[in-house]
């Protein structure tokens, strides 16, 4: 056996007589470790001449019998081996693989419990995602058709939107053509009123219906030919009728107060033992046109009176035939002559002519603004002495003294206290009740713009006044606004402007929108208002007569600095600094310096004026 060292003796003869290779139990006599020799059953496996491989088998224990005592002690010696060896080897041992396979046991778990945690989340995650992508995909989905609805709903507001705005323009077009064609009807509808009154105060008697609407080319206007060429159409035949009763209506009223007023001043003139005036003066200029009053002829029996102690050019005596026109005819008038060519030399003349052929010596009212009132007094005193003045201004005590002088009784004649009455429109306002007593035979209002509201306390007093008739002086006739118009037809014609109301709703729109979006009158409505005023209104310009007029003469006078305003200047001059303005010259200039600048110019010019003002 492998492991066992023993020695072997062989006989000589035992070899001889062992054939190599021999099978079986043979027998040999083997030295042990203890030196005895034993007999084992060996096999040979391999026989040379002088040696011999066997194989033997280990020797069988010979049962030695024992103590049976010794044999217990020896048995409870090896169970106290054993179990020292279970205690302090195998326990451990077998505890450690526990606790190895238990560990072991712990992170499979573990493991398995990861790999089973994460097919969870992976699977958890998947539905997250597909339930996320989901709701994502919705609201995509949702979004794609709100905006698609969006797009639709805008496309299709636009759409209304346009349509609607068509729809508008047209209405709006439409109706600016019916708002067009309803105010040149009711244009058509005033001219032909207005034409009307000016023909029958003309012809001062009743006409036929027929002859309302002349058929000379003066007065008959473009629009007025078209319509001929076309068949009269109902509404313009009815306003053509209704112009007519209007146009007579307002002649009759005008005749019955202007006669009543030549009445009750007759009976004066008679109480005072005057002689009455003639109307043959009047035939001679009734044929006058006033539709164009510019193109009256200069040499008629109107000439320049002999009271007035002046000569009139050419255009200022056309100016006083159709004044003398109008109140022969009852009209009251607008002359708007450009500033600058006698207006008030007019009106004058015009009153002298009323004293000089017609023999009425007032009482005249001239109503003026009081920044003009001495000029008014020494323009009648200069050219025309004949007529005397009373220049009712100043304060209360002043003018209660001169009211002494106004009493009815002792006016319209020529020895009266006097003629002509000059006052303020603030004065005649206030002492309304002093003025009213009179009749005027004439009023005259310079600067009429002064009465363009007709809500004012100054227009409805100077309205309530008992007059014959009343001359407007202005140079700004049309006014924007149609309520400032209205108040100046109506004051010259109320018994042919009545209805403001229906006045402003015919003519506001289309004007009114341009002054109140900062704009002015076109020339087609500028013509249109003047088509309206011009058989009350004579307007000339300074082009139309500038042939007419004197060569202009300018004299510059040089005032010398008083000496407080040489004070004023040098002190002024002490703060300016050359340094500065030279640098400021070179283009250095701020916000801060052109003030300081404009304050020097300013100064400068207070400088100018002087200080005692």
């Amino acid at each position: 056996n492998q492991g066992h060292k023993f020695s072997l003796k062989v006989t000589e003869a035992g070899m001889s007589s062992i054939p190599e290779g021999a099978p079986g139990n043979i027998q040999r006599s083997i030295l042990s470790e203890g030196g005895q020799l034993q007999v084992y059953y060996v096999k040979v496996l391999e026989k040379g001449d002088t040696y011999e491989i066997i194989e033997k088998g280990l020797p069988k224990k010979q049962k030695a019998t024992k103590d049976p005592s010794v044999v217990e002690k020896e048995e409870r010696e090896k169970i106290g081996k054993a179990w020292v060896n279970i205690a302090r080897k195998e326990i451990p041992k077998h505890h450690r693989i526990f606790t190895n396979y238990h560990k072991k046991q712990m992170m499979d778990a573990k493991r398995f419990a990861e790999t089973c945690q994460r097919e969870v989340k992976m699977k958890v995650s998947r539905s997250l995602r597909l339930m996320r992508a989901a709701t994502i995909r919705t609201r995509k989905l949702a979004r794609d058709m709100l905006v698609y609805w969006k797009r639709l709903e805008k496309e299709m507001a636009e759409v209304r939107k346009r349509e609607e705005k068509e729809a508008a323009e047209a209405l709006k077009r439409e109706r600016e053509l019916e708002e067009a064609r309803r105010q040149q009807k009711r244009l058509d509808f005033l001219l032909s009123q207005t034409e009307l009154y000016s023909h029958f105060m003309q012809k001062k008697s009743a006409i036929r219906p027929s002859e309302a609407f002349p058929d000379s080319d003066e007065n008959i206007n473009d629009q007025e030919i078209e319509d001929e060429k076309v068949e009269e159409d109902p509404e313009d035949a009815e306003l053509k009728k209704e112009a007519l009763r209007a146009a007579q209506d307002a002649v009759s009223k005008q005749k019955k107060l202007t006669s009543a007023f030549d009445d009750e001043c007759m009976k004066l003139r008679q109480a005072n033992d005057l002689e009455i005036p003639s109307e043959d003066a009047s035939a001679a200029s009734s044929n006058i046109d006033l539709l164009h009053p510019s193109t009256m002829p200069v040499t008629s029996t109107v000439q320049t009176p002999e009271l007035f102690k002046g000569s009139l050019k050419e255009y200022q005596l056309k100016g006083l035939q159709w004044l003398v026109n109008c109140y022969e005819q009852g009209l009251n008038g607008i002359l708007a002559d450009e500033m600058g060519l006698g207006k008030t030399i007019q009106a004058m003349a015009f009153l002298a002519h009323l004293a000089e052929d017609k023999n009425i010596w007032g009482p005249f009212l001239v109503v003026a603004p009081a920044s003009v009132l001495n000029n008014w007094a020494d323009e009648i005193s200069r050219f025309c002495p004949d007529l005397k003045t009373l220049p009712y201004w100043g304060g209360l005590q002043e003018r209660q003294v001169l009211r002494k002088n106004i009493n009815p009784k002792r006016l319209y004649r020529r020895d009266a206290g006097f003629h002509i009455l000059i006052t303020s429109y603030q004065l005649l306002v206030t002492d309304e009740k002093y003025l009213k007593r009179v009749k005027w035979q004439y009023m005259v209002l310079d600067e009429a713009q002064a009465i363009k509201s007709s809500n004012s306390i100054r227009w409805k007093t100077l309205l309530s006044f008992n007059c014959r008739n009343r001359l407007l002086l202005t140079g700004t006739p049309i006014q924007n606004n149609m309520a400032e118009l209205w108040a100046l037809l109506h004051f010259i014609m109320p018994t042919l402007f009545d209805s403001h109301e229906q006045f402003n709703e015919w003519f506001s729109k289309g004007i009114e929108s341009h002054a109140e979006h900062g704009g002015t009158l076109n020339e087609h409505q500028l013509n249109r208002l003047h088509a309206v005023l011009k058989p009350f209104m004579l307007r000339r310009v300074k082009k139309d007569v500038i042939t007419e007029l004197t060569g202009k003469t300018e004299i510059t006078v040089h005032c010398k600095l008083s000496s407080r305003q040489q004070a004023f200047y040098q002190a002024i001059k002490n703060k300016i600094s050359l340094a500065e303005l030279f640098d400021n010259s070179r283009g250095h200039l701020n916000e801060k310096k052109i003030l300081n600048l404009m304050n020097i110019v300013i100064q400068l010019r207070k400088v100018c004026n002087h200080p005692e003002l």
